[in-house]
């Protein structure tokens, strides 16, 4: 009894227990009961209900992972950065600390927290000698930097202050580039490993390279998610929000090409 209880949770859990799917469902219906007699009104079901069904695939996890897959870096390997000698600095970027939510000692961060952790564990690992953190603000209030908050995690991770390089100037993958090597020169640094999101690293190494930095580059936190049957092909909030990000990313790699920044 306790198994059937168990699958028949997970089964109908994405079902009864989205407002989302229900809110799909509903305009469904709505538009399924609109009258078709007028040629206009037949033409805005038509379009409401291509529309609906268009949303609903974007946001089914299935759909998600496999575009995700077609576009993400394969995560990092840390025996292969070990094999290729030591480096001079791990440049890990911003986009892991939610700067609107800390307030004090509570440090608030988000999906892409692995940035932080595995730059950590890459130089206890002897991988690098130094962590250069690149992060201002993506917002358009600049009065809290990432870099001192993603320094200060690092430090709470057992990375030695003295370590730790900032670089809180940047406010996009960019000025990332552009602010890092400069901290690079500063410093005398010249080989680095690049740690972004595997979603994130096609365009900042494509930028890092075309700043003419020389770098390894080492993708952590896939957003491909495998949920199973029947929950990979029903609508989930969770999943468009994948595929909004993903496309977000890639309008942003074709717009830096255009401006020749990649």
């Amino acid at each position: 009894m306790q198994n059937v209880l168990f699958y028949t949770s997970k089964i109908l859990r994405p079902i009864f227990a989205s407002p989302y799917f229900f809110a799909l469902v509903v305009v469904f219906l709505a538009f399924l009961a609109l009258p078709t007699a007028d040629w206009k009104k037949r033409l805005v079901k038509i379009a409401g209900l291509a529309v609906l069904l268009a949303l609903g695939v974007c946001s089914a996890p299935a759909f998600a992972n496999a575009f995700a897959k077609s576009w993400e870096t394969p995560l990092g390997d840390s025996s292969v950065l070990s094999a290729t000698g030591q480096y001079d600095a791990i440049v890990v970027l911003g986009g892991s600390v939610d700067t609107l939510t800390t307030t004090g000692e509570h440090l608030m961060l988000n999906d892409s927290a692995e940035r932080l952790t595995e730059s950590a564990r890459l130089y206890k690992a002897g991988v690098a000698k130094k962590i250069i953190v690149s992060g201002g603000s993506g917002y358009v209030d600049q009065t809290i930097k990432e870099a001192p908050l993603m320094a200060a995690f690092l430090v709470g991770m057992g990375v030695p202050k003295e370590a730790v390089v900032e670089e809180s100037e940047s406010r996009n993958t960019y000025e990332n580039a552009v602010f890092t090597k400069a901290k690079m020169e500063e410093a005398g640094l010249r080989r680095v490993v690049l740690v972004t999101s595997s979603w994130h690293m096609k365009r900042a190494a494509a930028i890092f390279r075309r700043a003419d930095i020389e770098f390894a580059p080492y993708a952590v936190d896939t957003l491909v998610e495998r949920r199973g049957i029947p929950g990979d092909y029903l609508p989930d909030a969770r999943a468009l929000d994948v595929v909004t990000r993903l496309f977000r990313e890639r309008v942003g790699y074709l717009a830096y090409k255009m401006l020749g920044r990649l």
